[in-house]
């Protein structure tokens, strides 16, 4: 099969837009990567750590002491 310049024009053209998507999903990439990072620190904080207040923790538990129980 011999190689015409259509072709290879249109496999550059294809070749264009393929770099295209790749750069514009890399960019999409590297925002969500940043949003998952700034949810992840939200996670993390609670009223111990930041200035929320301790309603704001929602129903985890929190050991308030570290003594075991005497069994008495």
């Amino acid at each position: 099969m011999p190689v015409t310049q259509e072709f290879i024009e249109s496999l550059m053209k294809q070749n264009q837009m393929l770099l295209e998507q790749v750069d514009s999903l890399s960019k999409t990439i590297d925002e969500l990567n940043v949003t998952i990072k700034e949810l992840r620190e939200q996670l993390n904080k609670n009223s111990g750590n930041s200035s929320k207040p301790p309603s704001s923790d929602g129903f985890k538990k929190v050991n308030k002491s570290l003594r075991e129980k005497s069994g008495k």
